[in-house]
């Protein structure tokens, strides 16, 4: 099992990247957050997966 770590500053952003990493990779855990520097709200997430690709 391997981990990747995701980070956006929009939630849109985030989700899209993580849809395009699912098309080749089983995921089998996601950890999401969300938190506030200045007046910026930044998403991140943390995925355990394992790849499909041989």
């Amino acid at each position: 099992m391997k981990f990747k770590i995701f980070e956006e500053d929009s939630r849109y952003d985030l989700e899209k990247e993580l849809n395009d990493f699912a098309k080749n990779n089983e995921i089998k855990h996601i950890s999401l957050t969300a938190f506030m520097a200045g007046y910026s709200t930044y998403y991140a997430a943390v995925v355990s997966y394992v790849s499909r690709e041989v």
